[in-house]
């Protein structure tokens, strides 16, 4: 497990790649009249690389297994996708009535369960494959309709693999830096810091040579865009600060620093009005989440007397955050200070990294090696993936970032050993 604030580094060595195979719904027809609950339903699927796919089936209820539908993904010439986690169970049927044909494709018997033609791991009901694996260290990533983008930690490249299928390629060289750290995609141009090089970099997302936005900074952790402006967090002691600059060039200046506003940041977000931050402080109880205007001024706490904040995602009504101390909370973007954050997990262990979208909450929990999940409609959290995928590399364990998107889940594994990093996707 990594201690607050620390990363772990190793020696540069090969790089392989591997294909990405995104993970799709995939269900198997009903054949069973017998007594008893029903089965599966296929999750949607996707449509990726100019190919089409089905959405998943309903549920039949006197079948043992249910329908599910079902999905491929295009990688060129051939189909490259695989099977999804099984979907909610579908109603019994006490009639014992006639076997009712259901969807197209392999499926798997009972809730919980992953389809045979799954060709990665079968982790909680999701089938989880990877975009890449023996990297040195896996950094930040991001998604945009076409494409998945990570770096690697030690080498300070930038590389992309489509999201319909096929191997990820080197897209930007390390340049002036290594040791990528967090990665944001403004428009067509990437945006990433690193920490060995004190430095935030950006390239064209067609590749190129890294260009540097600043060379100044000191220890840059996360870094975040509202698609106009560019903030990142400088986690060192003696300069605490929140950087800014222009996603359009120009504007570098660090926005607002010193305590108690800035104590040891970690992670930033930001939408067309305000900028937040955590902050890991240095008791282990002072952790804290803030909120200041685009220009630093009018700082509001939104949360103090926190444990290390490392993880911090908002959406258009509330702001999210973990600590390295096992706690999950949401707390209103609007709050004047005065609302007590609200818990939203009480099972967490060592937290780290934290999306959100419209409907779903995903977070790290490296503590207890899985990734928490919580539908904003429900009143509990649930364990999305485990971090322990043996067939996919038995040294995988330390995730370091998260991203979403309609359909899947990714993540960074910045692996337990040299050479073992990886880049993982799953059906959400």
């Amino acid at each position: 497990m990594r201690q607050a604030g620390f990363r772990v580094v190793y020696h540069l060595g090969a790089l392989s790649m591997v294909t990405v195979a995104l993970a799709s719904g995939c269900g198997s027809s009903g054949t069973s009249n017998a007594n008893g609950s029903g089965g599966t339903a296929g999750g949607a699927g996707v449509t990726s690389g100019g190919a089409s796919s089905l959405s998943g089936g309903s549920a039949i209820g006197g079948s043992t297994n249910g329908a599910a539908g079902s999905a491929t993904i295009s990688g060129g010439t051939s189909a490259g996708g695989t099977s999804s986690e099984a979907g909610a169970a579908g109603a019994a049927d006490t009639s014992g009535g006639a076997p009712t044909s259901g969807g197209s494709g392999g499926g798997s018997a009972g809730a919980g369960a992953c389809s045979p033609d799954c060709k990665g791991v079968c982790s909680f009901a999701h089938c989880v494959t990877a975009a890449a694996t023996s990297l040195q260290g896996a950094s930040g990533l991001t998604v945009d309709a076409n494409y998945i983008y990570y770096g690697s930690r030690l080498s300070g490249d930038i590389y992309r693999a489509p999201l319909a299928g096929g191997s990820g390629v080197p897209l930007i060289s390390k340049g002036i830096a290594t040791q990528t750290e967090d990665l944001v995609l403004a428009g067509s141009t990437l945006f990433w810091t690193t920490n060995s090089s004190q430095s935030v970099l950006q390239a064209a997302i067609a590749g190129d040579t890294a260009t540097a936005v600043s060379t100044t900074e000191k220890i840059p952790y996360g870094i975040a865009t509202n698609g106009t402006d560019v903030f990142w967090a400088n986690h060192y002691q003696a300069a605490n600060s929140i950087g800014h600059a222009l996603v359009a060039g120009g504007g570098k200046n660090p926005i607002i620093s010193g305590a108690p506003q800035v104590v040891y940041p970690t992670y930033v977000a930001a939408d067309a009005s305000y900028v937040y931050w955590g902050n890991a402080g240095q008791s282990g109880t002072d952790g804290s989440v803030y909120r200041a205007k685009l220009d630093g001024t009018m700082p509001v706490a939104l949360a103090t007397g926190q444990g290390p904040v490392y993880g911090i995602a908002i959406d258009a009504t509330n702001v999210y955050f973990t600590t390295t101390s096992g706690t999950v909370s949401s707390v209103p973007k609007t709050s004047d200070g005065s609302v007590t954050p609200v818990p939203l997990d009480a099972s967490g262990g060592y937290l780290l990294g934290i999306v959100a979208d419209a409907t779903d909450i995903y977070w790290i929990d490296e503590g207890n090696e899985r990734i928490r999940h919580r539908a904003k409609s429900a009143n509990a959290a649930d364990t999305f993936a485990s971090l322990q995928l043996q067939s996919i590399d038995p040294y995988l364990g330390e995730v370091t970032y998260l991203a979403l998107d309609a359909q899947h889940v990714y993540w960074s594994d910045n692996g337990t050993q040299s050479g073992h990093g990886a880049v993982l996707i799953a059906n959400r």
